[in-house]
């Protein structure tokens, strides 16, 4: 893995990777870059940047993706963060935009279980879609006071994770 991209792959042969991160609102969207080097601790990596925060963290239930953004970003309109797909599964949303599926059931991996918060831990709405080989997740931040924390787990079944950068995989 490298700041802004996380690869997975599973026993079955499914590969799903995510990268390029960028934050806006509207068609306004900037990519979030000048990453510090990864910080490592335990079973977690954080790349730094000054727009955004994007962390990786691997349990024993999956892989978790998060963000971490510092200030609202300028425009009007609900807040997005969308990042390129790829990879040989085909990608569907569930469950009215909380989860994304990549591949089967069986033979796939759940992106979901979306938890957007506020300082002070308010909730947000928010939801996942899948447009053309593009993720995006969409929060409602009228109300909200930042920093906000995005944090839709990765959940699939036999996998391995790249995350070459920080210096170590899961096989």
């Amino acid at each position: 893995m490298i700041a802004g991209r996380l690869a997975i792959r599973n026993a079955h042969g499914l590969r799903v990777s995510l990268s390029g991160a960028a934050i806006g609102r509207g068609a306004t969207l900037t990519p979030v870059r000048g990453f510090a080097a990864p910080a490592l601790s335990e079973n977690r990596v954080t790349f730094a940047s000054p727009t955004a925060d994007e962390w990786y963290a691997k349990s024993r239930t999956g892989i978790e993706q998060g963000f971490a953004i510092s200030d609202r970003p300028a425009g009007r309109g609900p807040l997005k963060i969308t990042q390129p797909l790829s990879g040989n599964a085909q990608a569907h949303s569930q469950a009215g935009g909380q989860d994304v599926r990549f591949g089967s059931d069986t033979a796939g991996l759940r992106y979901g279980q979306l938890v957007v918060s506020g300082a002070g831990g308010a909730r947000m709405r928010a939801s996942m879609s899948i447009s053309g080989h593009h993720l995006t997740i969409t929060i409602n931040d009228a109300e909200a006071v930042y920093p906000l924390r995005v944090d839709p787990p990765a959940r699939p079944a036999a996998y391995t994770v790249i995350w070459t950068q920080a210096g170590f995989s899961d096989v």
